[in-house]
């Protein structure tokens, strides 16, 4: 609220308020409905006029939030509708992703950092929302995409000079590849100045997964992924510099 008002002044963040909460009204009704056309229209009435890392951050990841509350109780959303809200979320960053490097290039104030899915899991939309979260709060994001080797992920922290590695797994079958990443980040003697921060849905149903993979922390979506990214920033400071 505090930020809001100081960027846009108290009566003009009051109706911002009252208009934010509408839209975001419309646009679960859009989705629910499989109307993607008109959620579409409302997503972009927003991006245009408050910016597309604005869009996803305010209105197209709490909209996607509501719904997988509404998923938890049975009978609120079908699978068809869990399907069109994730096909919704992917078109849209497509179309915001040209307008995001240029949005969120100048808030690179902090560190790089590496992020994908783990080896056998090709499930990229969760990680992609945490991408846009770290980018718009100033994080340098290299995405590695979905089927990463552990190899991969350590070799592009080295070279970027990355000190958390990100990695999504949706399935439990997958997750525990994770295992694989944590073994050889001890083994290279890494344990300390790099992180392995760790999300996806398995990690919200299966409580205790991220600590059976070794990770060391987890975040229970893209919203507050940032803050466990900071957090373990500084935790790998107190180990010392990267090789």
């Amino acid at each position: 609220i505090n930020a809001c008002i100081k960027k846009f002044g108290p009566q003009q963040c009051k109706g911002k308020r009252s208009m934010h909460k509408e839209i975001l009204s419309r646009l679960v009704e859009s989705i629910l409905a499989t109307d993607l056309k008109k959620g579409s229209a409302i997503v972009e009435q927003w991006a245009d006029r408050y910016g597309h890392a604005h869009a996803i951050t305010e209105i197209v990841a709490p909209a996607l939030a509501t719904i997988g509350d509404m998923w938890l109780d049975p009978g609120k959303v079908s699978l068809a509708q869990g399907y069109v809200a994730a096909q919704f979320a992917e078109e849209f960053l497509q179309r915001a992703e040209p307008f995001l490097g240029e949005e969120t290039s100048r808030q690179h104030t902090k560190g790089p950092v590496v992020i994908g899915c783990i080896e056998d899991d090709f499930h990229s939309l969760g990680y992609k929302l945490v991408s846009v979260f770290l980018r718009t709060n100033g994080w340098h994001v290299k995405d590695l995409g979905t089927d990463v080797l552990p190899e991969t992920f350590i070799d592009n922290a080295l070279e970027t000079g990355a000190r958390v590695i990100g990695v999504s797994a949706m399935l439990y079958s997958s997750a525990l590849n994770i295992q694989k990443l944590r073994a050889e980040i001890d083994r290279r003697a890494l344990t300390d100045c790099l992180k392995l921060a760790v999300g996806g849905a398995v990690f919200n149903s299966r409580i205790g997964t991220d600590q059976e993979v070794g990770a060391d922390g987890t975040a229970p979506n893209a919203m507050v992924a940032p803050e466990l990214f900071d957090s373990l920033w500084r935790q790998s400071l107190s180990g010392g510099p990267l090789p």
